[in-house]
């Protein structure tokens, strides 16, 4: 299966609600990754950018694990 397809199936069990929300996940991790580190206010806005996006990663992780006990 392609990532499009994981991602896909994801959203179709309600794991994830949209492809967007992991695309923009995952376009977040790049932008950390590669940030610079002599410019503060990037690395702020980084900073508060993943803590939203923590929130979305615990949503996330809930909804796996509620699947996994539905499924038990």
């Amino acid at each position: 299966m392609t990532m499009l397809d994981i991602l896909n199936r994801l959203e179709k069990l309600r794991i994830i609600d949209a492809v967007e929300t992991w695309d923009k996940l995952r376009e977040l991790r790049n932008s950390i990754t590669h940030e610079y580190p002599d410019d503060t206010d990037i690395r702020i806005a980084n900073i508060r950018l993943a803590l939203e996006a923590y929130l979305e990663l615990k949503a996330i992780i809930d909804n796996i694990e509620r699947a996994l006990l539905a499924h038990q």
